[in-house]
């Protein structure tokens, strides 16, 4: 039996653990933060959780290859219930609205109404959508721990073969959106999706929830956490809050141990770095042992860009619907920090009465932030006041412009907590404040950079920015994989 260290207690940690644990080793997880989830959870004004926005759940349908690891990590199971939405997007612009909804035929009909001369288009859109489907991803190990024989049989998938795609697959969402004429069709796109993503993120994330492999955990990500939370507790593994890792100390090509900040030492057999791989090799280990191709990822930003968030959680005194569950409103005017913006996205969970408060219920609204956005309000920072100044005032701009466009709530939402990248970054050490790992457009190529780190034996990465499926999906493969380098190493 050997004693693995886990840092980080996000969903990839949390898996790590519970593969390791299932298979007889003691398993300690070391969390910075007082709680789990990493950024999957957000703190509001009273020091309370509550979650960041609406987040599917992808490998919710059994069909799904992810469903089963989701089962083991005890985050589906014989009570786990899911929220049918039936508007994935809705858009709204200068008094004009327009839904994606789950019903393809309805989607078609309405977007051809709207703009007869996309007819072409849109039908070619939505019968990749209705193709995507259900991903084939690898769930089941790393490539390069696959032998020729499993290759063969046919036990590593990835990707979808289908044809209808062939079409999207170099090109971005910015330039998918750019080939329909109505401009309400290519808000809807590019409201989903960061323009630089690959156009197939787009087709996929639309298409998962269209086959119903992308429904909402009743009590959010909140309550998904809790659970698998409960599972590790429950195969007898350690989980220690408020201990973050300060140094790692280490001889040859294996760590010998780590510092906490609190000054006591962790010694294990092999260590697991569940968590933001830029800090990871900033702070702890070296630059050194980065592999190159994630080298390469961070030294061009323009080609591997991340995204942020300007948000703020508002609370509503009372339902309504007037707001959608998933939206994005496009207004003029919008000052964010140092820079005009036009899109804010928002998500009402007016679906879930687990997230109602004593009145009312939640509004999380957001704007989507870059590296010179997360320059700006790293370099007012070292000033709180000013910090907080701005972003108040950044806030209290979106709450404007919610109440233009939507009068019935004008003067019925109240500020509850601003996020800044700053926030992230600070809470999480999160490189740039960024909310997931990089936007692999059509100039990335493809990223598949492992779990192993150079010159080090009995250490491994896990989270977002490991491997080449994105989102959270990415980073819990991305625990169950350094879980199995973890076995090979010690067997």
């Amino acid at each position: 039996m050997s004693r693995i260290a886990v840092i980080g207690g996000g969903l990839s940690g949390l898996t790590a653990g519970i593969y390791l644990k299932e298979k007889g080793h003691d398993v300690d997880i070391y969390e910075k933060n007082a709680y789990l989830g990493g950024r999957l959870t957000a703190e509001d004004a009273k020091g309370n959780l509550t979650e960041p926005y609406v987040r599917a759940l992808i490998g919710s349908s059994k069909n799904d290859k992810m469903h089963e690891l989701w089962e083991t990590i005890g985050a589906i199971d014989e009570d786990s219930k899911f929220i049918r939405l039936k508007r994935f997007q809705t858009v709204e612009s200068h008094g004009e609205k327009l839904v994606l909804w789950r019903d393809l035929e309805r989607t078609k009909k309405e977007l051809t109404m709207l703009s007869p001369e996309d007819e072409e288009a849109v039908n070619k859109l939505l019968d990749a959508v209705a193709a995507a489907g259900v991903e084939r991803i690898n769930v089941k190990k790393p490539i390069d721990m696959t032998n020729q024989f499993e290759l063969m049989a046919g036990g590593i998938v990835s990707g979808n073969a289908n044809k209808k795609l062939d079409s999207y697959e170099n090109i971005d969402v910015g330039e998918l959106a750019a080939g329909f004429n109505h401009p309400l069709i290519r808000l809807a796109i590019t409201s989903v999706c960061a323009p630089n993503l690959k156009a197939y993120e787009f087709i996929s994330a639309y298409g998962n929830f269209v086959a119903a492999n992308a429904e909402i955990p009743l009590g959010g990500f909140l309550k998904i956490i809790e659970k698998v939370e409960k599972k590790f507790r429950s195969l007898g593994g350690i989980i220690h809050t408020e201990s973050e890792v300060v140094k790692v100390d280490s001889k040859g090509k294996r760590i010998l141990s780590l510092e906490l900040k609190n000054g006591d030492s962790v010694k294990a057999d092999a260590y697991i770095f569940a968590m933001d791989a830029r800090f990871v090799f900033d702070k702890l280990l070296s630059e050194k042992n980065m592999q190159r191709d994630m080298k390469k990822a961070f030294e061009k930003a323009a080609t591997y860009p991340v995204n942020s968030l300007f948000a703020v959680l508002f609370s509503l005194e009372e339902k309504t619907d007037d707001l959608y569950s998933n939206g994005c409103l496009e207004t003029e005017g919008l000052m964010i920090g140092a820079d005009m913006r036009s899109k804010i996205s928002y998500r009402f969970f007016d679906y879930d009465e687990s997230f109602e408060n004593s009145k009312g219920t939640y509004l999380f609204a957001y704007v989507l932030q870059d590296e010179e956005d997360y320059s700006y309000w790293n370099s007012i920072s070292i000033d709180k006041e000013s910090l907080e100044k701005s972003a108040m005032q950044s806030a209290e701009n979106i709450l404007l412009k919610f109440e233009e466009t939507h009068k019935v709530i004008k003067g019925k939402m109240k500020i509850e907590k601003v996020f800044t990248p700053i926030y992230y970054a600070d809470k999480y050490n999160s490189y740039l404040g960024a909310q997931s790992g990089f936007l692999l457009g059509k100039k990335s190529g493809n990223y598949n950079v492992s779990g192993n780190i150079k010159g080090i034996k009995n250490a491994f990465l896990a989270g977002s920015f490991v491997g080449g499926v994105s989102g959270i999906r990415g980073s819990v493969i991305s625990g169950k994989f350094a879980a199995l380098r973890v076995l090979k190493e010690i067997k």
